[in-house]
């Protein structure tokens, strides 16, 4: 305890630390990776990581504060499932944004019709399956990151609605089910 009063954060008050960490953890990216280890195990690479590391007062303080604030973004729904069930309940109350990659999932190998409408059948899949396994994002929907007819990466929790804003399309639902019916 005696470092932590050298130090001139901890010399703070917790208020004022926490808007510290607020200002630090907004807009931060968390990228949730995969790992080649034997272990199989899921981590995850943040630039703010550092922070965290420098002592577990500052990371007791501070973690919740980054799951508010960050984005999680990975590529893999499986890697964002198992990521967020080994997650303690109390830190995955916090999360607010929850980011699906579908285009750097489908590398480049799916027209922007054709990602919209994966990128979409993901998201309710992922929702669903969270919800059965109790895992629940009280502060909004999964994104999905995909691209406009124009060509543009958008991320947006309603990926189809999207694409068809940006094709013209007025009718998303009747072109919906004009895709499953000819697909």
């Amino acid at each position: 305890m005696a470092q932590h009063a050298e130090s001139p954060l901890m010399r703070l008050p917790p208020e004022l630390r926490n808007q510290i960490y607020g200002l630090t953890f907004e807009g931060a990216k968390v990228n949730i990776i995969s790992t080649l280890s034997l272990e199989k195990r899921t981590k995850y690479i943040m630039d703010v990581l550092p922070l965290l590391l420098t002592c577990r007062q500052i990371r007791k303080e501070a973690v919740e504060m980054l799951y508010a604030a960050a984005f999680l973004v990975s590529d893999s729904s499986v890697r964002l499932q198992n990521w967020l069930e080994a997650l303690p309940p109390k830190h995955r109350k916090q999360i607010s944004n929850v980011h699906f990659d579908a285009k750097a999932a489908a590398q480049g190998h799916l027209e922007a019709e054709d990602l919209a409408e994966w990128a979409q059948t993901m998201v309710n899949v992922m929702t669903v399956g969270w919800q059965k396994k109790g895992i629940r994002l009280p502060n909004g929907p999964t994104k999905a990151r995909v691209l406009t007819v124009q060509g543009e990466d958008v991320w947006t929790s309603t990926p189809w609605k999207t694409y068809c804003a940006s094709a013209g399309i007025s009718d998303e639902g009747a072109a919906w089910r004009r895709r499953c019916v000819s697909g």
